[in-house]
């Protein structure tokens, strides 16, 4: 008995420490676009800057995108609250994980140009089509690739590979990051918790991603895990099984 209460005061303890992070990281996420977005505000209402187009442009622009990240910080909160709740209602559709994967690559393409990052495919599934809601693994995939964007010391190289197996396919994303340590692959899809980055102190995020990842995975009976080294990067691998009827025709 005295064992097992020191192990849930334990535990406890871990779960209010992350909680609290994940405040402190909300507060500042939320916050910084806030700040930006107040000071190009006031910038544009100076008579020089408002008069000079291509300032005001620029200004307007900072403006669009800090609006656009804020709006998509809330929007992961949100998500990940109706999914711990359970009452979320996938909306599923046939959808070609080719054609979702390469539409996600275009639209993450200008993040990726700011961080001079290569994405190499290897697109071997000759079968793609599954039956799945086409949103959430649209966000399952920048999720991940977002992560190792911003988990690298050097420019980001990224390998997406996808296959064919028994009953659905199976995607790859191998990175050349940080790499993630042993004990820290244990905890890595518990929500709140964020890797520890050493001498990298500018990744943002609430801790979610991963949960969130993991959480859309089971609810389309699918599976991922993680292989990785420190120093050396990390591979995570997603499966996604076909419908049964997709089953049967095969």
């Amino acid at each position: 008995c005295f064992s097992y209460a020191i192990n849930v005061i334990f535990k406890q303890k871990q779960l209010a420490e992350m909680k609290s992070d994940f405040i402190n990281n909300m507060t500042h996420e939320l916050k910084t676009p806030i700040a930006t977005i107040s000071l190009a505000s006031e910038a544009l209402n100076e008579v020089e800057i408002s008069k000079n187009l291509d300032q005001r442009s620029r200004f307007l622009k900072v403006i669009q995108q800090e609006n656009h990240r804020l709006k998509n910080q809330v929007e992961n909160v949100l998500q990940f609250a109706k999914l711990d709740k359970e009452n979320v209602l996938l909306q599923k559709s046939e959808i070609d994980l080719h054609d979702l994967l390469n539409g996600v690559i275009l639209s993450m393409k200008v993040l990726c140009d700011e961080k001079n990052a290569q994405i190499s495919l290897s697109l071997k599934a000759k079968n793609t089509c599954i039956y799945a809601d086409p949103i959430h693994i649209e966000n399952i995939f920048r999720n991940i690739i977002d992560n190792s964007l911003k988990y690298s010391d050097e420019e980001p190289k990224i390998l997406i590979s996808t296959q064919n197996i028994q009953n659905g396919i199976e995607l790859t994303f191998q990175d050349n990051g940080i790499g993630i340590s042993k004990t820290d692959q244990e905890k890595i899809f518990e929500k709140f918790f964020r890797v520890h980055t050493g001498n990298i102190h500018d990744v943002k995020g609430f801790g979610l991603g991963l949960s969130y990842v993991q959480k859309i995975i089971q609810m389309h009976k699918g599976r991922v895990q993680i292989k990785s080294t420190l120093g050396n990067g990390a591979c995570f691998t997603l499966f996604l099984p076909f419908s049964d009827k997709q089953k049967m025709i095969a």
